[in-house]
């Protein structure tokens, strides 16, 4: 929902967000979406922006406030902790095989402890 100006390169603002969360992402944008309508009323005075339109603060994203954004918006998980729960969640996700039996893919037990064993015919 933000308005970007042309010089905005997503493929680039993509580069420099991995490892950020959806939430950090929702930061970057609302941050940055913000930097421009900021500009605009910092010389003005409060009668002059309560007289502003919605439209009149609706003032594109440059690709300088994303940049700007990102120098001060860390990731909020650290990647250790991201490949963690991956691991985690890859050892909770029950596969069925051809075999007529369930399985689960092999995980690290140091990250993780194993799960329960599961009668097959609980879900049927």
């Amino acid at each position: 929902e933000v308005t970007l100006d042309e010089d905005v390169n997503l493929k680039e603002i993509a580069e420099k967000l991995d490892g950020y969360s959806e939430a950090d992402i929702t930061t970057v944008c609302r941050d940055s979406s913000m930097i421009g309508m900021r500009r605009k009323i910092e010389i003005m005075t409060i009668e002059d922006i309560q007289k502003l339109s919605k439209d009149e603060l609706n003032i594109p994203a440059k690709m300088v406030d994303f940049l700007d954004v990102l120098k001060r918006v860390s990731p909020s998980v650290c990647r250790a902790d991201l490949e963690k729960y991956n691991q985690a969640m890859m050892g909770s996700v029950m596969y069925y095989s051809s075999n007529d039996s369930y399985e689960t893919p092999e995980r690290d037990p140091d990250v993780w402890p194993p799960p329960p064993p599961m009668n097959k015919n609980q879900y049927r």
